[in-house]
């Protein structure tokens, strides 16, 4: 078993209650609502705070955590966000036997897109296969689910570039024991467009962008997620689905951000005022000396509140206690060794 599958603690949510920006909670109760005059001055939304994400070890390797961290629990309807990479792998510096093993999940969904790299994966939904560069997998855990990932076995012996997001989204507590499901999505079934000076390229995985849009993503809570990359001198406007709650995350570069061009560097996260704003703007300054990598992610809060334990999720205490109960007595499922129908390795 995972160690951090029990020492998480339980985060709650202080839904619609002010709290202190320095305090534990969800961030995006902390924004206070805008009057109507506001709102309607408000047409491009300015950045909240940016955040500094720690680096901390999940599993096998160490990954950037915007949250949870000390300084933000969740961003409704967000409640964990990892970047692993980017990174160069040498041959075998990562093996087939580092892999983050087997573990459950209930009451939420993930969201796993690879950048570069990939894995192998196994549930016990049946969903079995492999993630490679451009791909993004949505996977609803609902009433439970146990799954794994092992690094690619081209990666293990070839090396190679290594990039990519793990987000977990909550799932609406009437949906909370769903159906377990994993869809795969592969690289060339999300749109990739590119401005008309070629200073900047998106990949549409949620929502709309440059004239493109995606809704192939069936997640329970409607999402934008936008893949950007810009060159020098490259703006953005983003247009942004009212009520949505905004985040900016840096993956390589420096970029401006907001209409008072905050500088977001790498393995740091924007947070943006909710309000009423239309639209979002970003850009790669003219003098950087590197392009900027970027990810927009964006949602409907569902407003309700989240008990969080490890990897089990639900409305109230006696949810995450049931979970593990459920777990224990075997009804998630089992995987074989591998995860495959029959043993073949060891993990």
């Amino acid at each position: 078993m995972l160690s951090w599958l029990k020492n998480t603690p339980v985060l709650k949510s202080t839904v619609n209650k002010a709290v202190p920006a320095h305090s534990i909670g969800n961030v995006a109760d902390q924004l206070a609502a805008p009057t109507n005059q506001q709102a309607e001055a408000c047409k491009e939304r300015d950045v909240e705070f940016v955040l500094k994400e720690p680096r901390v070890r999940d599993g096998p390797g160490i990954v950037q955590r915007a949250f949870p961290s000390k300084q933000w629990d969740y961003m409704d309807p967000f409640l964990l966000f990892d970047e692993f990479g980017p990174k160069v792998l040498a041959p075998f510096e990562m093996r087939r036997t580092d892999h983050l093993g087997q573990h459950p999940h209930r009451g939420f969904e993930t969201i796993s897109y690879f950048v570069e790299g990939g894995v192998d994966h196994f549930s016990t939904d049946g969903k079995h296969g492999s993630l490679r560069k451009g791909d993004v997998q949505l996977m609803t855990a609902g009433a439970g689910v146990v799954h794994g990932f092992i690094p690619l076995q081209e990666l293990e012996k070839q090396g190679g570039p290594v990039h990519g997001y793990q987000i977990w989204l909550n799932l609406p507590a009437a949906e909370r024991m769903s159906k377990p499901r994993a869809v795969d999505f592969k690289a060339s079934e999300t749109p990739v467009v590119s401005s008309e000076d070629g200073k900047v390229r998106v990949r549409v995985l949620a929502g709309e962008a440059l004239g493109a849009s995606c809704s192939l993503m069936p997640s329970a809570v409607p999402i934008t997620m936008l893949h950007y990359t810009l060159q020098p001198g490259a703006t953005v406007t983003q247009p942004i689905t009212p009520g949505y709650n905004v985040m900016l995350h840096v993956a390589r570069g420096s970029a401006l951000v907001g209409p008072r061009k905050q500088a977001v560097g790498a393995s740091h996260a924007a947070l943006f005022k909710r309000d009423a704003g239309s639209h979002i703007t970003f850009s790669c300054p003219d003098s950087a000396e590197e392009e900027v990598d970027l990810l927009v992610l964006g949602g409907q809060p569902t407003g309700e509140p989240v008990v969080q334990r490890g990897p089990f999720v639900g409305s109230i205490p006696a949810d995450i206690d049931a979970a593990w109960a459920d777990f224990n007595a075997g009804l998630f499922g089992h995987l074989a060794p591998d995860g495959s129908s029959q043993p073949k390795s060891k993990w």
